[in-house]
């Protein structure tokens, strides 16, 4: 009998682990994402602030996906996640189903929720050379340096594509 408990522990403990492996949350400081801009290896990036805990956080997850799936061979996407709470996170990349490599805003940044994007940004843009100012949605064109900023909380396929136009 005890075995037997072992055994399912095990399988659901095993179940649980490849459930959350399938996306990996990484920690950013605002140099290491102007790095991975600067220097990455497709000609365009999107960089996405969102929150876990916000009303349209799950149509926010679902339509960052879509677009992940669609140009992830000539874009690379940070989706940028402002939160203490893995947790948050965790729940509903499980509940739509994102496998896609998630980023979180270091909290050192500023520890005041409501700032730490604001911050971030700013750090960012001053890196990036860019007058500061805050942005909820970022496409920068590697190839000729370019950034465009957006204050939607959604990735427009309009933009996309001029992205990768030049």
């Amino acid at each position: 009998m005890q075995a037997k408990i072992i055994s399912i522990t095990a399988m659901l403990l095993f179940f649980n682990s490849t459930a959350y492996s399938q996306s990996t949350i990484i920690t950013l400081t605002a140099d290491q994402l102007a790095e991975k801009l600067i220097n990455g290896n497709k000609p365009a990036s999107v960089v996405q602030y969102w929150i876990p805990n916000c009303a349209a956080a799950e149509s926010i997850v679902e339509n960052f996906k879509h677009w992940e799936e669609q140009y992830n061979d000539q874009i690379d996407c940070y989706f940028v996640g402002i939160t203490n709470k893995d947790s948050l996170i965790l729940n509903l990349i499980k509940k739509v189903n994102y496998s896609y490599p998630l980023y979180i805003v270091d909290p050192i940044v500023d520890s005041n929720l409501n700032q730490r994007m604001q911050t971030f940004s700013m750090q960012l843009n001053k890196l990036l050379q860019r007058k500061p100012q805050s942005f909820i949605t970022l496409y920068y064109n590697r190839k000729e340096r370019t950034i465009q900023f957006d204050k939607k909380a959604m990735v427009i396929e309009k933009k996309l594509l001029k992205l990768l136009k030049g």
